[in-house]
């Protein structure tokens, strides 16, 4: 069975800064290219040398301009953290633009007004077929939104725990399928993206609602509210993946260049990855 790893960009990214964000080479800010490029080489052998396909975040958002607060942060970033971000921002412009395609890596994306998400949805509703070539497609983040995507051939992989998180592991953990988690969002919203939802009703609560088990009582009496409807419908927009404005992605296969990414660990100081065992491990990948 091959696999095919769906990459949150942004999510291995940030991962990134905390850990190698002030390294650099010849006067470049290096670190988040190579944690980036280091964790796409842990995941190939992971997983026997998977087909990559990488989702990235844009910088405007479509629902902001329906929802103003949406992913509004009101928390204030340490300044330190701050001048960090600033010098790291630039290598996702670079890993996306510049080196993952001079590699090879093909099926790249970004879509103005999209986020990551919404490309990842894309590709596992419009364009893998449940069984199809027997391919299993895995999802790499740690974002609980695409909870809603997962299927007989999709999962998840959070790269923290090295746990792969299965449709069957969410049935049994939240006992409702995959397709009614927007459903549960939208009632009881959504903190990382500062979606509000209805106040006092929280993941279990809107489950309970859902599968008919809350049929009395104060929270029952206030979820079948019409002013409750009104939040439903405005929020589902918000957390229903895709976004509606998302446009179809063709995957094409990869057309790798050895010789480009010897050039790409040079230019950027990357010598740990022509090391005489990382050497034969990127041919592989690379392969």
């Amino acid at each position: 069975m091959r696999k095919t790893l769906i990459i949150d960009c942004h999510f291995l990214c940030y991962r990134s800064v905390y850990t190698m964000g002030e390294l650099s080479f010849d006067e470049k800010s290096t670190g988040i290219i190579f944690g980036f490029l280091n964790q796409i080489f842990q995941l190939a052998k992971y997983f026997n040398y998977p087909r990559f396909i990488f989702a990235w975040d844009s910088k405007k958002s479509y629902r902001k301009d329906v929802y103003p607060d949406y992913k509004r942060k009101d928390k204030k970033i340490a300044q330190d953290l701050l001048e960090l971000l600033d010098i790291s921002r630039p290598q996702f412009t670079t890993l996306r633009f510049q080196i993952l395609p001079k590699i090879g890596f093909v099926n790249n994306f970004i879509q103005a007004g999209i986020e990551a998400d919404d490309i990842i949805a894309i590709i596992t509703k419009s364009i893998l077929k449940p069984f199809e070539d027997h391919d299993q497609y895995i999802i790499v983040s740690v974002d609980n939104d695409l909870y809603q995507l997962l299927s007989p051939s999709v999962s998840m992989f959070n790269p923290k725990t090295k746990k792969l998180y299965t449709e069957n592991d969410f049935i049994k953990e939240f006992r409702i399928r995959p397709y009614d988690w927007q459903n549960v969002k939208a009632l009881a919203g959504c903190d990382g993206d500062n979606v509000k939802g209805i106040s006092g009703v929280g993941i279990k609560t809107a489950i309970r609602w859902f599968k008919g088990e809350l049929r009395e009582g104060k929270k029952a009496d206030t979820i079948s509210a019409l002013s409750t409807l009104k939040i439903y419908l405005a929020n589902l927009p918000l957390v229903t993946l895709p976004y509606e404005r998302t446009l179809p992605v063709q995957l094409y296969e990869d057309v790798f260049s050895f010789k480009c990414f010897e050039d790409v660990c040079l230019e950027y100081g990357l010598k740990s990855f022509l090391k005489k065992g990382n050497y034969e491990e990127w041919k592989k990948i690379l392969s």
